[in-house]
């Protein structure tokens, strides 16, 4: 298995497909000393990634000077691996803001993130999770079954050895965000009204 089978399918364009190389080797320098990066490793570079692909509303952050905020709620996967990437994004700043990882462990402590992974040990709580962040202009992402389905915007799945996701673009927007077109070019689109 090499990292061309991690990432995504044959079926991307090759301009796309690079993008995604340069987003993984930007931030992964750290893991140089192992052979292949594992799966949480290059989700932790993709969920760092999206902050590059979507566009917040000004009122998403109280000053200017606001870092753009990516929290992981419940028990996280990503070991080191998404401080690490964002520390290698800290070094040139994303659309002029640091950013900043969180951990946290209630749905109370939403408000001020920007990016919420959801994690799978709050499976059993989605539909109060995604009901309780649809006021507030958050992208949501996580790995958890039928996670888009249920009203995420990103999910994460793998298949035959690749990391792809799954996108809706119409549940992003109906908060105040606008993905790139890029991000939508690489991610396997899903529309609400298939819900």
């Amino acid at each position: 298995m090499n990292i061309n089978n991690l990432l995504i399918g044959s079926s991307v364009s090759k301009r796309f497909f690079i993008i995604c190389l340069n987003l993984l080797f930007a931030y992964t320098g750290a893991f140089a000393a192992q052979q292949q990066p594992r799966e949480y490793q290059l989700k932790a570079v993709f969920l760092n990634g999206f902050t590059k692909f979507i566009v917040w509303p000004e009122h998403a952050f109280a000053k200017s000077d606001t870092p753009l905020r990516i929290c992981v709620l419940g028990e996280h996967p990503f070991g080191k691996a998404l401080d690490i990437a964002v520390a290698n994004t800290n070094r040139r700043k994303r659309k002029g803001r640091q950013i900043e990882v969180r951990y946290i462990n209630m749905i109370e402590q939403i408000p001020g993130c920007h990016t919420l992974y959801v994690s799978k040990s709050e499976r059993y709580q989605q539909a109060v999770i995604l009901d309780y962040v649809v006021r507030y202009p958050v992208l949501t992402v996580s790995d958890i079954d039928h996670f888009v389905i249920n009203g995420g915007m990103i999910q994460f799945y793998v298949r035959h050895n690749k990391v792809r996701f799954l996108i809706d673009p119409q549940t992003i927007r109906d908060v105040g965000l606008e993905p790139d077109g890029n991000l939508l070019r690489i991610a396997d689109v899903v529309s609400s009204n298939n819900r």
